[in-house]
């Protein structure tokens, strides 16, 4: 649940303006990034991160998701 609520699927980033603190908690989550790029292409006229920062944003949670799952994999398969 909190990854839902805390994944800016109801509100935009910007609208957290007056919680710089959950500005940055809501960037931890990979669904801000996922949102944020939806909105910025499908509503260009409301105000969200801008694509290319969303595209770092994916890549970066897939990069970094994808060597832990990997590094994880590894050590079920070989260190039993």
């Amino acid at each position: 649940m909190p990854v839902v609520f805390l994944g800016g699927i109801f509100y935009t980033w910007h609208q957290l303006t007056p919680l710089p603190v959950m500005q940055v908690v809501t960037l931890i989550d990979p669904l801000t990034w996922i949102s944020e790029a939806i909105r910025a292409i499908l509503t260009p006229q409301i105000e969200s991160i801008p694509l290319a920062v969303t595209m770092t944003g994916i890549v970066v949670w897939i990069v970094v998701l994808g060597l832990t799952a990997a590094k994880r994999f590894h050590r079920m398969v070989y260190n039993h």
